[in-house]
C-alpha cells in the first residue's frame, strides 16, 4: 500500500528542505477532479525520489527540478513524466512479456558443456537465446534465488538428471530475467533534435519525445549517481548509460540477466520484488511490496558464477531496479499503472467525459508515442 511522505528531516534553509516541503504541501492539497494521477500520488513520487536518491548529488538533481516548478500543475507534470519514463517502461515490459516454458526449443541440449560454452562465448550472436544459455551455465542450471534446478535442463542432461533423482530434488521452470527489459532500450539515441535527454536514476539516459506544452526548463535529472563504496569510487564508470551499455543487442549482456523461476521473474518484472544490496559484494536481501511475496524465500542470496568468464549481474543495474521498485511501491505509482493496464485491456470504448485519458495516453505509450499531460 502507498505510504504518506514522512516528515521533513532535511536541514532548514537548504534546497533539499525547500524541495521536500513543496512535496509535503502538494500531498495535502485537495484532489482535482478529472486530473490524474492525483496530486497526492505525484507528491509522493517526487518525495520518495528524493528519499531514495543513492547519493547527495542525485538528491540535488531531484530537488532542483522540484524547486523550479512554479505551481502544483507543474509538479504534477514532472511526476507524471517520471512515472511514464521509468515505472511505466519497466512494468510495460513485464506485462507484454510472453513467458517461454522451460522446455522452450531455445534451451540448450548441453550434450557437451565445454563445447557449448566455447561456442556461446566466441561465436554465438548476442541475443536472448544465447544469454539465456550463458545465464543457465553461470547460475549452475538453477534459479539464483531458490536454488531449484531448471526442469528442461534436468530432462536433457543425463548426469544432472541422475543427481536430481538420486537426491529427490525438486525442479522448476525458469526464464532469463532481464534487469532492464529489451523494451527499455528501444528507440533510444544519444541525441535527437526533436527529443529531450532524460537522465534517469543513475544517469539512465535515453531520448524521448515530449509534448510541446511540457516546460522546456525541466532538465529531468533523477538520481545522478556516482558509483561509490564508503565514498571511494570502485570503478571508472560512474553512470549507468543505457545508450552506451544496453542499447541494441547489448541489452542481452550477461550482466543484465539472471536465471529466475517463472513466478519470481513475473514479480521482479512487475517491480513487486527487488534485491537490496548488502555490504558484502554480490550478496543481497530479497525485498517485496508485501511479506507474502517473499514468504518461503531465503532472506539473503549470494550470487556466484560457475566460471570467471561469466560475469555476475551488475550491482548498478540492480540498484536502479530496486530504486524504481521502491518509488513505485511507496508512492502508489505502480498500483496506479497496474490499474491503467487493466483499463486498457477491459475498456471497449473511450469514455466521453475524459475518464479514459490515462488509458489512452498509456496506450499511446505502448505504441511508442510518448505523451505527457
Amino acid at each position: 500500500m502507498p505510504k504518506p511522505l514522512p516528515p521533513n528531516q532535511y536541514l532548514p534553509e537548504t534546497r533539499w528542505h525547500t524541495a521536500y516541503e513543496k512535496c509535503l504541501n502538494l500531498e495535502i492539497l485537495p484532489a482535482t477532479p478529472q486530473r490524474t494521477p492525483s496530486l497526492q500520488m505525484c507528491a509522493r513520487v517526487l518525495g520518495y525520489m528524493m528519499l531514495e536518491a543513492p547519493l547527495p548529488a542525485g538528491r540535488d538533481n531531484v530537488s532542483n527540478e522540484i524547486v523550479d516548478c512554479a505551481d502544483a500543475e507543474a509538479l504534477r507534470r514532472l511526476a507524471r513524466l517520471y512515472m511514464d519514463t521509468f515505472v511505466y517502461r519497466l512494468i510495460r515490459a513485464a506485462k507484454g512479456r510472453t513467458p517461454a516454458s522451460s522446455n522452450h526449443p531455445s534451451r540448450p541440449s548441453f550434450d557437451n558443456i565445454k563445447e557449448t560454452f566455447k561456442y556461446l562465448l566466441e561465436d554465438a550472436p548476442r541475443d536472448h537465446r544465447t544469454v539465456t544459455q550463458l545465464a543457465l551455465i553461470r547460475d549452475n542450471f538453477r534459479c539464483i534465488v531458490t536454488g531449484i534446478h531448471d526442469k528442461a535442463c534436468c530432462l536433457k542432461m543425463p548426469e544432472l538428471n541422475r543427481m536430481i533423482n538420486a537426491q529427490q530434488l525438486p525442479v522448476t521452470g525458469t526464464q532469463a530475467a532481464h534487469i532492464f527489459p529489451e523494451s527499455t532500450s528501444q528507440g533510444i539515441s544519444e541525441m535527437n533534435e526533436q527529443g529531450r535527454k532524460v537522465r534517469l536514476l543513475f544517469s539512465y539516459s535515453f531520448t524521448f519525445h515530449a509534448r510541446s506544452h511540457v516546460q522546456s526548463k525541466f532538465s529531468l535529472s533523477l538520481f545522478s549517481y556516482s558509483l561509490a563504496l564508503n565514498n571511494k569510487p570502485i570503478d571508472n564508470q560512474s553512470n549507468v548509460n543505457v545508450v552506451a551499455e544496453l542499447n541494441g543487442s547489448d541489452i542481452h549482456r550477461l550482466e543484465n540477466v539472471m536465471t529466475l523461476s517463472l513466478n519470481l521473474h513475473e514479480m521482479f518484472g512487475n517491480l513487486e520484488i527487488w534485491f537490496e544490496e548488502t555490504p558484502t559484494a554480490h550478496r543481497y536481501r530479497i525485498r517485496g511490496i508485501d511479506p507474502m511475496l517473499v514468504e518461503g524465500l531465503p532472506e539473503f542470496v549470494e550470487f556466484t558464477s560457475t566460471d570467471p568468464a561469466l560475469p555476475l549481474p551488475e550491482p548498478r543495474y540492480l540498484r536502479l531496479h530496486a530504486a524504481c521498485a521502491k518509488v513505485a511501491h511507496l508512492s502508489g505509482a505502480g498500483e496506479y499503472i497496474d490499474t491503467v493496464f487493466r483499463d486498457i485491456e477491459e475498456m471497449p470504448v473511450l469514455a466521453n467525459n475524459g475518464a479514459s485519458a490515462d488509458a489512452l495516453s498509456y496506450a499511446l505509450l505502448r505504441r511508442g508515442d510518448i505523451a505527457v499531460f
